[in-house]
């Protein structure tokens, strides 16, 4: 899946230098929050504004990135294949599992049984919350319509791989060859290497699409939301995985906070900025809820120590204290990450 292992450039202004007003929702009003460079990859020694919009409390860089500025931020290994995600695929297993994706989610899981289906529905609630709700799945949608499942900027084909296992027809996008490359060879599916709107796929020719942090590296996002409402047919689905700037690591961590990633992440969302561009587009926000991984605090613990006491953190190293703190941000509602499900209206 993309875990930010993935980059667009759809709809890139070729000669825009700046951004005076949000890219988000126009808004002039905004104040300069860090001044921070590429200090993850040095990629470039350019410094970057990060600006906090007073009409939508999303951040975004100042200079904006030009199309062909922003490929250059994405060496080679960005896209290198991790043979351990590789591994932990989420797979159907146990009666009760496929049972909760058939009666809850809508798979097209083997029916036999001699219970009716309301008591399956019941037996089933705990493996479908968890499902739903546990940190490593809260990517699994509902299976909606023929099951045609598009993945804009898809990576290694990690999360298509995990999808096609539980019953979608799947293909992908990724603008990276290598990320492609390793996509068609692990999937079998077809992956276009590209952005979303040089595919020209066909009018309602998905029932779902899905986006893992993705939408922060655009830096047209309407553009691409307009395009990916283009493709869904009836009231389809359409996933988006972002990172949460109103979140508590955002504002402990600041500049050193892992999501901030400049100059790739052109966009810093949070839950109120997403919702308003996912409606005004054209799609109904049905449900936000927090990714629950752990590894983004961990790495903003590690990055701020070492930014200012030279070492890495050594709470970091202690995985039951940070697992213990990612519960009270998920408790509080302020993780670092979202996951907004909408249907096309």
């Amino acid at each position: 899946m993309a875990s930010d292992q993935e980059t667009q450039t759809e709809g890139s202004p070729e000669t825009a230098t700046s951004a005076p007003a949000c890219p988000v929702c126009a808004s002039n009003a905004s104040d300069t929050l860090y001044s921070v460079t590429d200090g993850r990859l040095e990629t470039t020694d350019q410094r970057f504004q990060v600006r906090a919009c007073g009409g939508c409390d999303s951040w975004y860089l100042e200079p904006f990135p030009t199309g062909s500025q922003i490929a250059s931020y994405y060496p080679d290994e960005y896209h290198e294949v991790n043979q351990r995600i590789l591994g932990r695929r989420l797979q159907a297993r146990g009666t009760l599992r496929r049972q909760a994706l058939r009666t809850h989610m809508g798979y097209p899981m083997d029916a036999t049984s001699a219970l009716p289906d309301f008591l399956w529905r019941w037996l089933s609630l705990p493996s479908y919350l968890g499902l739903r709700y546990h940190r490593h799945h809260t990517r699994v949608i509902p299976h909606v319509g023929l099951g045609r499942l598009l993945d804009v900027g898809c990576g290694c084909g990690e999360y298509l791989f995990e999808m096609r296992g539980l019953g979608w027809q799947v293909q992908g996008t990724d603008f990276s060859a290598n990320a492609v490359r390793a996509a068609r060879e692990l999937t079998g599916a077809p992956i276009h290497h590209g952005d979303l709107l040089s595919a020209k796929y066909p009018t309602d020719a998905f029932d779902a699409i899905t986006m893992w942090h993705v939408l922060e590296h655009l830096p047209e996002p309407r553009t691409v939301l307009r395009e990916a409402h283009r493709l869904v047919a009836g009231t389809g689905t359409l996933a988006v995985g972002v990172p949460d700037a109103s979140g508590l690591p955002a504002r402990w961590f600041g500049e050193e906070w892992l999501h901030l990633d400049p100059p790739r992440h052109l966009i810093s969302y949070t839950k109120r900025s997403l919702a308003r561009l996912l409606e005004e587009e054209g799609w109904r926000v049905l449900r936000i809820i927090q990714d629950r991984a752990a590894s983004g605090l961990k790495a903003s613990l590690n990055t701020w120590c070492q930014a200012h006491r030279g070492r890495k953190s050594r709470v970091a190293k202690r995985s039951g204290l940070v697992q213990l703190a990612n519960m009270a941000l998920a408790v509080l509602g302020r993780l670092d990450a979202i996951v907004v499900t909408c249907s096309r209206k």
